[in-house]
């Protein structure tokens, strides 16, 4: 599975957002309201991928989708 395809996945899955409406410049704030799912978010891509993401970095999908790459 590709990064954006299985960070869409993950967001799917917590907020129900269908996949084709997450974009890259998409606000996951917008979508994920709560900060414990934006954290589990974040969990979960951290250990889909082995990588350490700092959470203040993270503010839409594209920075997610990023750092999942560069971390």
């Amino acid at each position: 599975m590709e990064i954006p395809e299985a960070i869409r996945s993950i967001i799917n899955e917590l907020a129900g957002t269908e996949i084709e409406s997450i974009a890259p410049d998409t606000d996951i704030s917008e979508i994920l309201s709560d900060p414990f799912d934006r954290e589990e978010l974040i969990l979960d891509v951290e250990n889909m991928f082995d990588v350490l993401i700092p959470e203040s970095d993270v503010h839409t999908v594209g920075d997610l989708m990023r750092l999942a790459v560069v971390a």
